[in-house]
């Protein structure tokens, strides 16, 4: 991607959705061009808090980046089902979970109950050096992906339909 677009003399902004992953941020480095790149995601690379403090022992003890933290409201929300249900089948977690709503790391979650997709805020980050307010930095990089502005769950939300049989 980018010897092609050095190649064609473009210099667009990059909006994507997995920047984050292992060797992504490393690539845009070394790169060595500013490049406007934007990520829409769950979360960002200084996230503040609990999820803040895992994802600095995550990074220390795998020396890698801590990069799907939805998976942490997701397993929030299953200890809280697995507290309710008990030594039970797992359609019974399925069910008590289905419309779940709690409070996550950065706002309300809700499973919702039509499609059962996680319903939570997203973040668009903008790519940069790592600075006094966003001092980690992704991927072992001194860059990082700094929160422009947070959309709460229900105002990205859109409504579904799914034709999954539940017995």
């Amino acid at each position: 991607l980018f010897d092609s677009l050095e190649a064609e003399g473009i210099d667009l902004p990059v909006f994507g959705y997995y920047t984050h992953l292992p060797g992504i941020a490393s690539r845009l480095v070394a790169y060595g061009r500013p490049m406007p790149v934007f990520q829409v995601g769950s979360s960002h690379t200084n996230q503040p808090g609990r999820l803040g403090l895992l994802m600095e022992a995550f990074a220390r003890q795998h020396e890698e980046d801590l990069v799907v933290s939805s998976a942490y409201d997701g397993l929030v929300m299953l200890a809280r089902a697995m507290a309710r249900v008990g030594r039970s089948s797992a359609t019974d977690l399925a069910r008590e979970m289905s419309g779940m709503q709690f409070d996550g790391f950065d706002g309300p979650v809700v499973l919702r109950s039509a499609d059962h997709q996680l319903q939570k805020g997203l973040y668009i980050n903008r790519w940069q050096r790592t600075d006094a307010v966003h001092p980690r930095g992704a991927d072992g990089t001194d860059h990082t992906f700094a929160p422009v502005r947070h959309f709460d769950g229900v105002a990205v939300s859109q409504p579904a339909q799914c034709g999954m049989v539940r017995r």
